[in-house]
């Protein structure tokens, strides 16, 4: 099978819209948040390296850390990996997210981002774990604006 990319950013999932962009741009600190509920349709299938691009990142931006709370738990023990791209693992590897209305330990590991990109989703295949085709989660990034600059006084 090919692997398939989802993008959850810009409203073209069925059943999700576009996340609101809930940063407070400028020099600063500021949050991006999504959620994603793989039962409307989306399936990130076992071994075939599928993507759910979950949060816009800018260009120049610094992500501090990841938090992902489980809404509705996957069937069957899935698991799943969090960073950058298809084999990203940079904010988690093998997430269970089994239990529902459980939150997922926010994970600090600083990651500048030189270009505009994604925080992804993938099934993690390492573990052999099952489809993620029907979890819910909300997904929450820091961040730091670093391509801001203030003029000296």
């Amino acid at each position: 099978m090919t692997a398939v990319t989802y993008n959850f950013t810009d409203g073209t999932q069925v059943g999700h819209p576009a996340p609101h962009d809930t940063q407070n741009k400028g020099f600063g600190i500021y949050t991006r948040r999504n959620v994603i509920d793989f039962a409307v349709g989306q399936t990130l299938t076992d071994s075939t390296n599928d993507v759910a691009q979950v949060i816009k990142a800018d260009a120049g931006s610094i992500c501090l850390g990841v938090l992902v709370r489980i809404i509705t738990a996957e069937t069957a023990s899935g698991e799943i990996d969090i960073g950058v791209g298809t084999a990203g693992v940079e904010w988690g590897s093998a997430m269970n997210i089994a239990g529902s209305n459980m939150l997922v330990p926010i994970f600090v590991a600083p990651y500048y981002f030189a270009t505009a990109d994604t925080i992804d989703i993938s099934q993690d295949t390492t573990s052999g774990s099952v489809d993620i085709d029907g979890a819910k989660l909300e997904v929450i990034a820091l961040f730091i604006d670093s391509s801001s600059t203030i003029d000296a006084l």
